[in-house]
């Protein structure tokens, strides 16, 4: 054999091994939205600033960053673009930071004159899919659909300081509010004489401030005006909160223990964009006029109802 034909040997067998041997593996170098986009397309497919996005990331990507490289870990950046995308669209999850954002303020008398507010409180229904047969009614509220109702207690500036999403929509507002810890809260003093205002679908307590049924006086009337112009911030509230995130919007189709984190979760980036003073672009305040005005004489309210007229009394004549 020559040195010819041996090299011609060699080269053959090198090329079977290389062919035989497993195809080495391309991946495509991942975009990066911050570089990919300019400001405005940024904000409106991530609905917040990129500003935002950073001061997101700081706060909450060393808890997204895996401690290894292997498998080609996504990293925090993407993770949250990702989430942050599936919540703008509802095509397509994080919340321990909700207690960083419940403050009370007494500020709400700059807007109607009404006195000892610290929150406005309402439920708004957000759609899901058909739980199981076992309890799928459960969730079937009064207009027909599923979903879960939640509910929200804000300030006057439209953040969220309380937010309870466990509950099936077929329940009542006011049965939402009697097992939640804010009510035990008020009960127990912790908010002084400060007033919640609610409409009248809850009851009427020392606490709980809701609208009269016929207004006849006219301190009755202003009490009445006060009232509905104070109390509609959590109105809007729902309106501006369910334009930024249209996932809870449309409806959300995933598991029911997943639905209730990604309903916490878009509220604590709400907060967020508001404390950041992210505003969303070119979007007037909606209002879900979708308000309960069943009032009755139940003798729980007895002590409301006093407290009530008093105010009036002191306040609006």
């Amino acid at each position: 054999m020559t040195d010819s034909d041996s090299s011609n040997s060699d080269d053959e067998m090198v090329l079977d091994v290389l062919f035989y041997l497993p195809r080495p593996r391309f991946f495509r170098d991942r975009s990066n939205p911050l570089e990919d986009f300019d400001d405005f397309d940024f904000k409106s497919r991530f609905r917040l600033s990129k500003e935002t996005f950073v001061f997101l990331l700081h706060l909450i990507g060393n808890d997204l960053r895996r401690s290894t490289n292997r498998s080609f870990a996504i990293s925090p950046e993407i993770q949250i673009l990702v989430t942050l995308r599936y919540y703008a669209t509802g095509t397509f999850h994080f919340s321990r930071m909700l207690k960083k954002f419940r403050k009370f303020k007494q500020v709400f008398f700059r807007l109607k004159g009404f006195p000892r507010v610290v929150g406005a409180v309402d439920c708004t229904h957000i759609r899901i899919q058909s739980p199981n047969s076992n309890i799928g009614e459960r969730f079937r509220n009064r207009k027909g659909y599923f979903s879960f109702n939640v509910q929200a207690i804000c300030d006057s500036n439209l953040k969220i300081m309380n937010i309870v999403a466990r509950w099936p929509g077929s329940v009542h507002d006011s049965t939402i509010f009697d097992n939640s810890m804010c009510r035990a809260q008020f009960e127990n003093g912790e908010y002084g004489n400060s007033f919640l205002l609610g409409d009248g679908g809850y009851p009427c307590r020392d606490y709980m401030m809701t609208p009269l049924l016929r207004p006849v006086t006219e301190a009755e009337k202003r009490y009445q005006k006060a009232h509905i112009g104070t109390r509609n911030v959590v109105e809007r509230l729902f309106g501006v909160w369910k334009r930024r995130f249209p996932v809870i919007a449309v409806g959300i189709r995933t598991q029911l223990n997943t639905t209730m984190t990604t309903i916490v979760a878009t509220a604590v980036l709400y907060n967020i964009l508001k404390e950041q003073g992210d505003e969303m672009p070119a979007d007037e305040y909606a209002v879900d006029n979708d308000l309960l005005l069943e009032i009755d004489m139940n003798p729980v309210r007895q002590t409301g109802n006093l407290v009530r007229g008093q105010l009036i009394d002191l306040v609006f004549t």
